[in-house]
C-alpha cells in the first residue's frame, strides 16, 4: 500500500492536469508526433491555438456583457406620481377608450376596425371588445384604459348589453368628478352623491321599465342585441318563447350557410 500525502497529490494532480491541457493544445496534424527538437511547425500550431482559445475567452466576455446589460434594459423603474398629473393621466386613458367606444353608440352609432396580430381585421360595434382591444404604449394612460375595460366587463357580465352606455356614462361621471377634486374639492362627498345619485336614477328606471310579456317584446329586444339582424332576432325569440327565460341556449359553429335552431330534450352524451 503506497500512502501519499494530501499536498503532494494536489500536486499530482495540477501536474496531470496541465499535462492533459498542454497535449490538446498540440492536437493537430504533426504536433503530436514525437520529436527531440521542437521545429517551428509545433509552435504554429501551438500559436493558432492559443490565439484560439484567446478569441474564445473574449468572446465569451461580450457574450456575458451583452446579456448583462439585456437584463438591465429588462428591469425597469415604476413612475410614482401624485395629485392631479396622477388623475389627469388616467383620465386621458378613460377619454382615449370613450372617444373610440362612443362612435357605435345608438342606432346610427358606427363600426370600428379591430386591427388583430393574425388574420384579418375585425369590423365590429361592440363597446365591451373595442375596448379589450385598447393598449396605449404609454403606461399611465394604460392604466386609465385598465379601469374602462374592467367597467365594461362588469356591465356585460351582468347586463349582457350596454357596454357602450356604460363607458361613456363611465367617462363623464370621472371626467366632472376629476374636474372637482382638482378644484380642491373633498372627495369624499363626491363619491357619496355620485352613489345617492345612482341609487335614485336606479329606482326610477325600475319604475319606467315594462316587463316583457309577448313574443314580439323578446322579437324586438333580440333584434337589437343581435345589431339590428331580423333573422337572427327570430331565431333567438323562437328558442326562448319555446324554452322559457331560463332556458339553456349553446351557440355552435355551422358548416352551413344558414342558421339553424334545435331542440334536444334531455340529456345528449358525446362520445
Amino acid at each position: 500500500v503506497v500512502v501519499v500525502k494530501e499536498s503532494k497529490m494536489k500536486t499530482a494532480k495540477g501536474i496531470f492536469a496541465f499535462l492533459i491541457f498542454f497535449m490538446l493544445l498540440l492536437k493537430d496534424g504533426n504536433c503530436m508526433k514525437k520529436r527531440r527538437n521542437f521545429p517551428k511547425k509545433n509552435i504554429k500550431c501551438l500559436n493558432k491555438r492559443l490565439n484560439y482559445i484567446n478569441s474564445k475567452i473574449i468572446s465569451r466576455r461580450k457574450e456575458n456583457y451583452v446579456k448583462m446589460n439585456m437584463t438591465e434594459n429588462k428591469i425597469k423603474g415604476k413612475d410614482i406620481i401624485y395629485g392631479n398629473e396622477c388623475r389627469n393621466e388616467l383620465l386621458k386613458g378613460i377619454l382615449t377608450v370613450s372617444d373610440v367606444v362612443k362612435l357605435t353608440l345608438g342606432p346610427r352609432g358606427r363600426n370600428v376596425l379591430l386591427e388583430k396580430d393574425y388574420g384579418s381585421p375585425l369590423i365590429i360595434n361592440d363597446g365591451v371588445t373595442i375596448a379589450k382591444n385598447i393598449s396605449l404604449k404609454d403606461r399611465k394612460k394604460n392604466n386609465g384604459v385598465k379601469l374602462m375595460q374592467e367597467s365594461t366587463n362588469i356591465s356585460n357580465d351582468k347586463a349582457g348589453d350596454g357596454t357602450s352606455s356604460t363607458a361613456l356614462m363611465t367617462a363623464t361621471i370621472t371626467k366632472k368628478g376629476i374636474e372637482q377634486v382638482n378644484n380642491n374639492h373633498n372627495p369624499i362627498p363626491i363619491q357619496r352623491g355620485i352613489q345617492l345619485a345612482s341609487k335614485m336614477i336606479m329606482e326610477k328606471i325600475k319604475s319606467l321599465s315594462t316587463p316583457i310579456k309577448t313574443y314580439k317584446d323578446i322579437l324586438n329586444i333580440a333584434t337589437i342585441a343581435s345589431n339590428n339582424d331580423v333573422h337572427m332576432g327570430q331565431i333567438i325569440a323562437n328558442a326562448y318563447d319555446k324554452l322559457g327565460k331560463n332556458a339553456a341556449i349553446i351557440l355552435d359553429d355551422n358548416a352551413d350557410i344558414n342558421d339553424k335552431l334545435e331542440f334536444t330534450e334531455g340529456y345528449n352524451f358525446d362520445r
